[in-house]
């Protein structure tokens, strides 16, 4: 018996099918513990399956998801052939309206022309075959006349995954991620930075060997220049006169070195000044050694400003940055001290904070070097010759740097030769940095720049300048690449120098001869 309720014309409140009729309207759904559905005024039993839907508030004939229920039998009406009972006040639909279901047995009357479209069928679905939902699903069945099935009401307001375009990137949102994408890549630069810094102390060979060179390109200035100190800088220097009116240094430098010391006062100083470069060289103290040195060297040299060049200028300014490294870490006799058992340093200091100070050196160092290869290539770039690649020529061909002149002449009658050198030299000044960069592109950059100081220091007599060039340029080359030449070194003096070996015990030329006891008769 069917079981249909009027309601209403203004109630508008949803509907609730249960077990194939119509719910009370005055019982409001609600979800109940799990996964059944609970009607207020009356539950269901426990493991009785819910059969009843909620119908849709807005779209008449729309129920939930999942499987359809039961459509209630058709009616004197047009529309019950949709399963559904008119509502008071409704329009009935026609007869040939497409949104029509009709019941079984029935025929949908033919449409006029050009009152209907025909429906634009989907690919894959044949027409007039669907899958039933359930036993009183008409929409499952098969269409009188072979007309295309239609979506059953499930089907039809199911719920549809809406696709949600982009949204517009406007100005404001590419600055904003611009500033995102900067300020994180400084902070992840900064990091790096802060580790570097403190992760302990970086090219402690590269600055040992820096300090080496440097103190022999200081004893060779000065032992060359012995003979004639009295007239470069000592009291014979009195033809500088007219060239010292400016004279920008100040204390401490002017107490060491002064233009009215006599001859035996500044051989004395002159000696002592020796003697601490033979210090720093073998690095003993060298915390106060370096310091100490570097005042006796300004000192000395501006008594003959003349008298300068540029490895002497290279000389102070690496010996100011050298103050603040630990240079006698590897290769001097501190390092044999402080391996020592027992070892007290003087002032005790948090180890970050020499390890700062010797990094900050190390970078103020690089920095120079750089400034000064950058400057000379640009210089260089800038001028017509080089530019033709002839720039070697011509330094080759003043006979004041020429110690061999043959030498000489036989390096600037190469075209090939000068040309090649004259744009290698340039390019290899100007790029310096980039090609630390990589490994492979940093020996040859060293390679070529070690070539370029030692052709410097044979063809234009300038030995102290290319010394202290490359020693600066030792802290280039990676604490790897020294600790595999020590391994080079002392395998090939082991391979020269074999280890005597031990004499074996069953050697009986080698074995110790054993006492012979006294008999008692020799003692009597």
């Amino acid at each position: 018996m069917e079981r249909v309720e009027r309601r209403a014309a203004g109630d508008r409140r949803p509907r609730l099918h249960r077990h194939g009729g119509l719910a009370p309207a005055g019982r409001r759904p609600h979800r109940g513990p799990g996964r059944r559905d609970v009607v207020a005024g009356g539950q269901h039993r426990p493991g009785r399956p819910c059969r009843h839907r909620l119908r849709h508030p807005v779209r008449p004939g729309a129920v939930g998801r999942g499987r359809r229920r039961r459509p209630d039998p058709a009616g004197p009406h047009a529309g019950a052939a949709l399963g559904r009972p008119l509502r008071p006040g409704a329009r009935e639909p026609a007869a040939d309206d497409p949104r029509l279901r009709l019941a079984p047995g029935a025929r949908r009357p033919e449409p006029g022309r050009g009152r209907l479209r025909r429906r634009r069928r989907r690919p894959g679905r044949e027409p007039g075959r669907r899958v039933s939902g359930g036993p009183g699903d008409i929409g499952g069945r098969a269409r009188a006349g072979g007309s295309p099935g239609r979506r059953s009401g499930t089907a039809r307001y199911r719920r549809r995954r809406v696709r949600r375009r982009p949204a517009r990137r406007t100005d404001v949102t590419v600055i904003g991620d611009a500033i995102r994408v900067v300020t994180g890549a400084v902070g992840r630069t900064v990091d790096s930075g802060e580790r570097w810094l403190f992760d302990g102390k970086k090219a402690t060979y590269g600055l040992a060997a820096m300090r080496i060179l440097i103190g022999i390109a200081i004893l060779g200035s000065l032992t060359v220049n012995f003979t004639n100190r009295h007239y470069v800088w000592g009291p014979g220097a009195r033809w500088l006169t007219p060239w010292l009116t400016v004279d920008e240094y100040g204390f401490p430098f002017t107490a060491v070195f002064a233009h009215d010391d006599n001859t035996t006062v500044f051989t004395l100083k002159y000696l002592l000044l020796a003697a601490l470069a033979v210090a720093f060289t073998l690095g003993w103290r060298t915390r106060v050694v370096t310091p100490v040195l570097m005042i006796f060297i300004a000192s000395l040299m501006r008594l003959n400003p003349l008298g300068d060049d540029a490895g002497d200028n290279i000389v102070r300014i690496m010996l100011l940055f050298l103050c603040f490294a630990d240079t006698s870490m590897r290769w001097s006799l501190d390092a044999r001290r402080r391996a020592r058992p027992g070892y007290r340093p003087l002032i005790a200091l948090p180890p970050w904070t020499g390890t700062l100070f010797h990094n900050v050196a190390l970078i103020a160092v690089a920095t120079q070097v750089f400034m000064i290869y950058m400057t000379s290539g640009l210089s260089k770039v800038q001028g017509s010759m080089w530019q033709e690649g002839v720039g070697l020529y011509y330094p080759l061909r003043i006979g004041q740097y020429a110690p061999w002149p043959g030498l000489n002449e036989l390096v600037y009658t190469n075209g090939f030769f000068v040309t090649v050198g004259s744009y290698v030299t340039v390019f290899v000044q100007v790029l310096f940095p980039l090609l630390l960069m990589r490994r492979g592109t940093r020996v040859l950059a060293l390679l070529a720049i070690f070539a370029m100081h030692i052709g410097i220091a044979v063809t234009m007599a300038l030995p102290w300048f290319s010394l202290s060039m490359i020693a600066a340029d030792m802290i280039f080359v990676r604490d790897d690449t020294y600790r595999a030449l020590i391994r080079w070194v002392n395998r090939a003096r082991r391979r020269q120098h074999p280890p005597d070996p031990e004499p074996s015990p069953a050697d009986p030329e080698l074995a110790e001869p054993r006492p012979v006891p006294s008999s008692p008769s020799s003692s009597s």
